[in-house]
């Protein structure tokens, strides 16, 4: 009977290193496994997308603010592309109500406590280097004084649009509003918020055409320093009498980095009446601009642009009319002043009278500086009410 032949076992060590992969591959994956190793794959997980990819993705969330929040949390990557979003555009606005969302008054420890701007903690200068856009509305000079030791002044290396939203309630708008009684020993003081901020562009908002609105109070000299451009907005419904002109003062600001000037006169969205025939009124608030045009000597050599001269949204006038009819009245008036026919019409020629719907179609004009969803309500709200005026 012949012996029977052992099986001899090769150890592990001394196994061809192919043979366990050979087997690897020609075992059947389930779904779990197959997605397992995908995703412990290099480089596949979302983190490790590069930085232009992620920014773009966030570029979709730009108006979500809540979710580009929760994005900053993920990861240090993850904060790094969305903190220009996020800081972009500032918005400093005092509790003038007094009261939480709920309704309930704050206490007076919190009012004194939180009701105040502070100096910046330690480390929060890369948010401050990402603000392009700083809006600052009214207040009352002690809420920009700063907590005791604490001054309230702080630097936006990378600022370039500055809006200043003043308070239009008064016969001259207001920066620094306080009741006439309760003044505080702050109020002649420039505001601090502003004092270390150096923006290109400047908006004002609450502006009146009977007022200069270089002449508001409060507003340091150093702030105009490298302004090229300013855009003053105004509502269309401001009563004005006829022979009005804007009071233009002394400012002592220096513009000469000044390129270009933008007065705006704004809709509102509402169905307002014309102005009455027994109420005497001007028919162009826009006339009233004539000293900024050509007096004042820090405007007066500047290319402005009046938008909405004809205030379309409340009166059946177009921009062709009101160009001719404020055309009469800034040559009259500059006639009278003495000057000369060939410089009343080189002036002119720096003058730009420009309806509602074509300046915003010119998106290069308003893109960056004014908010997109406002300045298309502008043009919404007059196409709406001059369909008033046609079927009136």
């Amino acid at each position: 009977m012949a012996p029977s032949k052992k099986k001899v076992k090769i150890p592990s060590s001394t196994r061809p290193r192919h043979s366990r992969s050979m087997q690897a591959e020609t075992s059947p994956k389930t779904p779990t496994q197959f997605i397992n190793q995908s995703n412990t794959t290099a480089g596949a997980h979302i983190s490790h997308l590069p930085y232009e990819i992620i920014d773009h993705i966030f570029s979709y969330l730009v108006t979500d603010i809540r979710n580009l929040l929760n994005c900053s949390t993920v990861s240090r990557t993850w904060y790094q592309v969305s903190s220009p979003r996020i800081w972009h555009h500032l918005t400093l606005s005092p509790l003038s109500s007094g009261k939480d969302d709920n309704g309930q008054a704050f206490s007076s420890g919190f009012m004194k406590d939180h009701c105040r701007i502070a100096t910046p903690i330690k480390g929060t200068q890369y948010t401050f280097d990402a603000v392009k856009k700083l809006t600052i509305k009214h207040h009352d000079p002690q809420w920009c004084k700063g907590q005791k030791g604490k001054p309230s002044s702080f630097r936006l290396p990378n600022l370039q649009v500055l809006e200043l939203v003043c308070d239009s309630t008064w016969k001259t708008p207001e920066f620094h509003t306080s009741h006439p009684i309760s003044r505080t020993r702050y109020g002649g003081e420039d505001c601090r918020l502003l004092r270390n901020l150096y923006p290109t562009k400047i908006v004002f908002r609450g502006c009146h055409v009977q007022v200069n609105p270089l002449l508001i109070p409060h507003l340091p000299v150093s702030l105009f320093r490298h302004v090229e451009e300013l855009i003053f907005i105004s509502s269309d419904f401001e009563y004005v009498k006829p022979g009005s002109k804007m009071r233009i003062g002394s400012p002592k600001m220096l513009l000469n980095s000044l390129r270009s000037i933008t007065w705006i006169f704004s809709p509102k969205n509402e169905n307002k009446p014309c102005v009455p025939s027994f109420v005497e009124a001007m028919k162009f608030n826009a006339q009233a601009l004539f000293p900024l045009v050509f007096l004042l000597d820090q405007t007066k050599h500047i290319p402005i642009t009046v938008v909405n001269p004809a205030q379309e949204g409340i009166q059946p006038c177009g921009t062709r009319e009101s160009v001719h009819s404020i055309k009469n009245h800034f040559f009259k008036k500059a006639a009278k002043l003495g000057l000369s026919d060939e410089n009343i019409r080189d002036r002119w020629n720096e003058v730009n009278l420009i309806s509602m719907e074509n300046w915003v179609d010119d998106h290069s004009k308003w893109n960056g500086i004014l908010d997109r969803a406002e300045v298309m309500n502008w043009k919404i709200n007059i196409g709406i009410l001059s369909m008033f005026h046609i079927q009136g």
